[in-house]
């Protein structure tokens, strides 16, 4: 087997896609490949069901986006300079010069409400204050 340097991405998309993914967990970057190359089984290499993958999909969180950055180029792959910068915040794009193909990765944030006042109601509880009741009646349905 020829050995392909490490900045140098591989012509089998498949193999590809498993060489990020094993550079990214070296790396420390969380990085998921998903959609079609994810999905890939050994029975879709042989005909009747083998297919042709034009790119690899991947999402990453937010906080990872420096990481992200430098593992693809250290990997061979150009950034897609004006979209990045305009979209990097949602969605970044690296293209494979010698195959190709190109590399989306959606970036996901997550955020996690913390305050009582952020809460919706319904896990609140919906029950009347009490300062809600004076002056007027507060009695339920069954009273």
């Amino acid at each position: 087997m020829i050995q392909v340097p490490a900045t140098t991405p591989l012509a089998d998309v498949i193999a590809e896609g498993e060489r990020i993914a094993s550079a990214a967990r070296q790396a420390g970057v969380a990085v998921k490949l998903v959609a079609g190359v994810n999905l890939h089984s050994a029975s879709a290499r042989r005909v009747p069901l083998r297919r042709k993958y034009g790119d690899l999909d991947f999402v990453a969180p937010a906080r990872q986006r420096a990481g992200i950055q430098k593992l693809f180029e250290s990997l061979g792959y150009q950034g897609e300079m004006r979209f990045n910068t305009l979209n990097g915040h949602q969605r970044l794009l690296y293209l494979d010069p010698q195959n190709g193909r190109q590399v989306d990765i959606t970036i996901i944030r997550l955020a996690i409400r913390t305050t009582r006042q952020s809460m919706p109601a319904t896990w609140r509880g919906s029950s009347p204050r009490t300062g809600d009741c004076i002056g007027r009646s507060c009695s339920t349905p069954h009273e």
